[in-house]
Protein backbone atom coordinates (compact mmCIF):
# COMPACT_ATOMS: atom_id res chain seq x y z
CA UNK A 1 0.00 0.00 0.00
CA UNK A 2 2.96 2.30 0.64
CA UNK A 3 4.15 1.79 -2.94
CA UNK A 4 0.68 2.42 -4.35
CA UNK A 5 0.29 5.60 -2.32
CA UNK A 6 3.73 6.83 -3.40
CA UNK A 7 3.03 6.08 -7.07
CA UNK A 8 -0.29 7.92 -6.85
CA UNK A 9 1.24 10.84 -5.01
CA UNK A 10 -1.11 10.48 -2.04
CA UNK A 11 -0.87 9.21 1.51
CA UNK A 12 -1.54 5.63 2.53
CA UNK A 13 -4.69 6.65 4.49
CA UNK A 14 -6.00 8.22 1.27
CA UNK A 15 -5.55 4.93 -0.58
CA UNK A 16 -7.37 3.08 2.20
CA UNK A 17 -10.12 5.70 2.24
CA UNK A 18 -10.67 5.21 -1.49
CA UNK A 19 -10.41 1.41 -1.71
CA UNK A 20 -11.09 0.29 1.85
CA UNK A 21 -8.65 -2.62 1.87
CA UNK A 22 -5.79 -4.31 0.01
CA UNK A 23 -8.26 -6.90 -1.28
CA UNK A 24 -10.53 -4.24 -2.70
CA UNK A 25 -7.60 -2.52 -4.42
CA UNK A 26 -6.32 -5.80 -5.87
CA UNK A 27 -9.79 -6.81 -7.06
CA UNK A 28 -10.26 -3.40 -8.69
CA UNK A 29 -6.92 -3.79 -10.45
CA UNK A 30 -7.91 -7.24 -11.74
CA UNK A 31 -11.21 -5.88 -13.05
CA UNK A 32 -9.56 -2.90 -14.74
CA UNK A 33 -6.91 -5.05 -16.40
CA UNK A 34 -9.02 -8.10 -17.23
CA UNK A 35 -12.67 -7.12 -17.08
CA UNK A 36 -12.71 -6.39 -20.80
CA UNK A 37 -12.17 -10.11 -21.50
CA UNK A 38 -15.84 -10.72 -20.73
CA UNK A 39 -16.81 -8.32 -23.50
CA UNK A 40 -14.49 -9.39 -26.30
CA UNK A 41 -16.72 -9.31 -29.36
CA UNK A 42 -17.33 -12.46 -31.35
CA UNK A 43 -17.86 -12.49 -35.09
CA UNK A 44 -21.52 -12.85 -35.99
CA UNK A 45 -22.53 -16.31 -37.15
CA UNK A 46 -24.74 -16.55 -40.21
CA UNK A 47 -24.17 -20.23 -40.93
CA UNK A 48 -22.40 -23.38 -39.80
CA UNK A 49 -19.25 -22.49 -41.76
CA UNK A 50 -18.80 -19.34 -39.62
CA UNK A 51 -18.69 -21.10 -36.26
CA UNK A 52 -15.23 -22.66 -36.32
CA UNK A 53 -13.35 -19.58 -37.56
CA UNK A 54 -15.24 -17.35 -35.08
CA UNK A 55 -14.36 -19.60 -32.13
CA UNK A 56 -10.73 -19.89 -33.20
CA UNK A 57 -10.41 -16.12 -33.53
CA UNK A 58 -12.14 -15.51 -30.20
CA UNK A 59 -10.05 -18.13 -28.42
CA UNK A 60 -6.84 -16.69 -29.84
CA UNK A 61 -7.67 -13.14 -28.79
CA UNK A 62 -8.57 -14.17 -25.24
CA UNK A 63 -5.55 -16.45 -24.80
CA UNK A 64 -3.25 -13.76 -26.24
CA UNK A 65 -4.68 -11.25 -23.75
CA UNK A 66 -4.18 -13.61 -20.81
CA UNK A 67 -0.60 -14.36 -21.84
CA UNK A 68 0.35 -10.70 -22.43
CA UNK A 69 3.09 -9.39 -20.15
CA UNK A 70 0.70 -6.82 -18.68
CA UNK A 71 -1.73 -9.55 -17.60
CA UNK A 72 0.58 -12.42 -16.74
CA UNK A 73 2.28 -10.86 -13.71
CA UNK A 74 -1.03 -9.77 -12.24
CA UNK A 75 -2.56 -13.20 -12.82
CA UNK A 76 0.45 -14.91 -11.24
CA UNK A 77 -0.05 -12.77 -8.14
CA UNK A 78 -3.78 -13.54 -8.14
CA UNK A 79 -3.06 -17.27 -8.49
CA UNK A 80 -0.63 -17.22 -5.59
CA UNK A 81 -3.16 -15.38 -3.45
CA UNK A 82 -5.88 -17.77 -4.57
CA UNK A 83 -3.88 -20.76 -3.35
CA UNK A 84 -3.64 -19.12 0.04
CA UNK A 85 -7.29 -18.00 0.07
CA UNK A 86 -9.47 -20.10 -2.26
CA UNK A 87 -12.70 -18.37 -1.21
CA UNK A 88 -11.28 -15.01 -2.30
CA UNK A 89 -10.15 -16.47 -5.63
CA UNK A 90 -13.55 -18.03 -6.29
CA UNK A 91 -15.29 -14.72 -5.67
CA UNK A 92 -12.90 -12.68 -7.80
CA UNK A 93 -12.71 -15.15 -10.68
CA UNK A 94 -16.48 -15.63 -10.82
CA UNK A 95 -16.83 -11.89 -11.34
CA UNK A 96 -14.63 -12.16 -14.47
CA UNK A 97 -17.18 -14.14 -16.45
CA UNK A 98 -17.84 -15.02 -20.04
CA UNK A 99 -21.34 -13.61 -20.56
CA UNK A 100 -20.64 -12.28 -24.08
CA UNK A 101 -19.50 -15.76 -25.12
CA UNK A 102 -22.49 -17.40 -23.44
CA UNK A 103 -24.81 -15.04 -25.33
CA UNK A 104 -23.08 -15.91 -28.59
CA UNK A 105 -23.49 -19.62 -27.85
CA UNK A 106 -27.20 -19.06 -27.08
CA UNK A 107 -27.61 -17.31 -30.44
CA UNK A 108 -25.91 -20.21 -32.24
CA UNK A 109 -28.26 -22.64 -30.46
CA UNK A 110 -31.30 -20.52 -31.39
CA UNK A 111 -30.17 -20.54 -35.01
CA UNK A 112 -29.96 -24.35 -34.91
CA UNK A 113 -26.20 -24.32 -35.41
CA UNK A 114 -25.17 -25.84 -32.05
CA UNK A 115 -26.89 -28.18 -29.60
CA UNK A 116 -26.05 -26.91 -26.12
CA UNK A 117 -28.27 -27.41 -23.08
CA UNK A 118 -26.28 -25.11 -20.79
CA UNK A 119 -24.34 -22.29 -22.49
CA UNK A 120 -22.66 -21.26 -19.22
CA UNK A 121 -21.39 -24.81 -18.67
CA UNK A 122 -20.27 -25.10 -22.30
CA UNK A 123 -18.40 -21.78 -21.99
CA UNK A 124 -16.71 -22.99 -18.79
CA UNK A 125 -15.63 -26.22 -20.47
CA UNK A 126 -14.32 -24.37 -23.52
CA UNK A 127 -12.17 -22.07 -21.39
CA UNK A 128 -11.08 -24.85 -19.04
CA UNK A 129 -9.64 -26.70 -22.01
CA UNK A 130 -7.88 -23.69 -23.53
CA UNK A 131 -6.63 -22.18 -20.28
CA UNK A 132 -5.64 -25.60 -18.93
CA UNK A 133 -3.47 -26.24 -21.97
CA UNK A 134 -2.11 -22.77 -22.74
CA UNK A 135 -2.40 -20.51 -19.71
CA UNK A 136 -2.21 -22.27 -16.34
CA UNK A 137 1.08 -24.11 -17.01
CA UNK A 138 2.62 -20.71 -17.81
CA UNK A 139 1.16 -19.02 -14.72
CA UNK A 140 2.64 -21.63 -12.39
CA UNK A 141 5.99 -21.58 -14.19
CA UNK A 142 5.83 -25.10 -15.64
CA UNK A 143 6.20 -23.99 -19.26
CA UNK A 144 7.30 -20.91 -21.16
CA UNK A 145 4.72 -18.80 -22.96
CA UNK A 146 3.64 -20.82 -26.01
CA UNK A 147 4.52 -19.46 -29.43
CA UNK A 148 1.74 -18.14 -31.67
CA UNK A 149 1.96 -21.34 -33.75
CA UNK A 150 1.64 -23.52 -30.63
CA UNK A 151 -1.33 -21.46 -29.48
CA UNK A 152 -3.02 -21.72 -32.87
CA UNK A 153 -2.56 -25.51 -32.97
CA UNK A 154 -4.03 -26.03 -29.50
CA UNK A 155 -6.86 -23.55 -30.05
CA UNK A 156 -7.81 -25.18 -33.36
CA UNK A 157 -7.82 -28.68 -31.82
CA UNK A 158 -9.84 -27.44 -28.83
CA UNK A 159 -12.41 -25.74 -31.05
CA UNK A 160 -12.83 -28.88 -33.16
CA UNK A 161 -13.29 -30.99 -30.02
CA UNK A 162 -15.82 -28.47 -28.66
CA UNK A 163 -17.76 -28.52 -31.93
CA UNK A 164 -17.83 -32.31 -32.00
CA UNK A 165 -19.38 -32.29 -28.53
CA UNK A 166 -21.98 -29.65 -29.37
CA UNK A 167 -22.76 -30.25 -33.05
CA UNK A 168 -26.39 -29.54 -33.89
CA UNK A 169 -26.47 -32.29 -36.51
CA UNK A 170 -25.52 -35.11 -34.18
CA UNK A 171 -22.22 -36.91 -33.71
CA UNK A 172 -20.22 -35.33 -36.53
CA UNK A 173 -18.83 -31.91 -37.21
CA UNK A 174 -17.62 -30.84 -40.59
CA UNK A 175 -15.40 -27.80 -40.17
CA UNK A 176 -16.14 -25.06 -42.63
CA UNK A 177 -12.75 -23.81 -43.71
CA UNK A 178 -10.16 -26.39 -42.70
CA UNK A 179 -11.01 -28.91 -45.39
CA UNK A 180 -11.42 -31.71 -42.82
CA UNK A 181 -14.41 -34.00 -42.94
CA UNK A 182 -13.68 -36.27 -40.00
CA UNK A 183 -16.44 -38.31 -38.43
CA UNK A 184 -16.65 -38.81 -34.71
CA UNK A 185 -16.33 -42.53 -34.03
Amino acid sequence: MDDVAAAAGVTKPTVYAHFGSKDALFTQLLHERLGYLDELPLAPVTGAADIEPALIDYGRRRVDALLADTSLGLLRAASAEGIRRPEWAATVMSSLGTSEFEGWLEAAVSAGLLAIESPDEAAELFWAQLEGALFFPVVVGMTPVPTPDERQRVIGASVRLFLRAYAADGPSWRPGRTGRTEERR
